[in-house]
């Protein structure tokens, strides 16, 4: 009987991008199904680096929305968390602006859904800015605010050094200010046990990424100031600033608190009053007694 013997030279139909794909696919679901439902349950009262109650705090947005200022000092860009849809960052934007100035220009929303390494997160939301607000020098983009959620903290981070650095191609990302909420600025708890690509990797507790980065922390040019909430089992609210430094912080949501954090009322009140120039409504920074 005649065998076809097989051609071992033929090249595999293995896929790698189509198993990138179905990757991304399942965490953008498992995130989209999250935000879907903005809060699961009401924020708690436990809100010990802020002086206003959960009332005050409502009286508050209504004044900052009712008494826009004309002009934002410099632009904010926005960035995305973890493989999110661009909604979570749009929503971050609309309430911003609404309680500012009420012009949407002056803000750059960016999200990186389909981008796994932290690198090409940084790359993509340089160009984004640059897009929308070229810069004449050849090193820096203009100097902005960042409102970054989640990973998007470390993206900034990474954006602000020196491109040489990490091998990074593009300009430095030259930021006056940058607000992260819910940040792994010490590794996220989650990708202790999940680790799909190599941004989650390098948010490991310990990894050589975030050890490099905030080896260099104190280096840095730009005003940081870091929000965290409590119940926040993907990131862990104790790991929401880098070593040396502590979060402002409230307790979270009984559910899904990580994905609730950036529609927190009084990090956002206290970002929109720090961006129009104003008084901040945050008391002080102090170490979350648990995540």
């Amino acid at each position: 009987m005649n065998q076809t013997t097989p051609d071992i030279t033929k090249p595999s139909r293995r896929r790698p991008w189509l198993s990138r794909i179905r990757r991304t696919l399942i965490c953008c679901g498992i995130v989209t199904a999250v935000i879907a439902s903005p809060a699961c349950v009401r924020m708690t009262e436990d809100t010990p680096s802020f002086r206003h109650t959960h009332s005050e705090i409502r009286a508050q947005r209504k004044i900052l929305k009712d008494n826009p200022i004309d002009q934002l000092e410099r632009p904010v860009l926005l960035l995305s968390g973890y493989r999110a849809v661009p909604t979570m960052v749009e929503r971050v934007r609309t309430r911003l602006c609404d309680m500012t100035t009420g012009n949407s220009e002056e803000f750059v929303p960016v999200a990186y859904t389909f981008k796994g390494e932290i690198v090409d997160m940084a790359e993509h939301a340089v160009r984004k800015l640059e897009a929308r607000y070229p810069s004449n020098d050849p090193e820096e983009t203009i100097e902005v605010d960042v409102v970054a959620i989640s990973m998007g903290g470390l993206v900034a981070r990474l954006a602000a050094e020196d491109p040489a650095l990490h091998n990074r191609e593009g300009k430095r990302l030259r930021i006056k200010r940058l607000f992260t909420l819910a940040t792994p600025h010490r590794g996220a708890t989650l990708a202790e046990h999940i680790r799909p690509d190599k941004a989650a990797a390098d948010v490991r507790p310990g990894s050589s990424f975030l050890e490099d980065l905030n080896s260099r922390v104190e280096e840095r040019d730009y005003i940081l100031v870091c929000y965290g909430q409590t119940r926040d089992g993907w990131v862990g609210a104790t790991n929401t600033a880098p070593p040396g430094m502590e979060p402002y912080w409230t307790g979270g949501t009984l559910f899904w608190s990580h994905f609730n954090a950036p529609s927190n009322p009084w990090f956002l009140v206290d970002i929109a009053k720090r961006l129009r120039g104003e008084e901040p409504i945050a008391l002080e920074a102090g170490p979350p007694p648990r995540n």
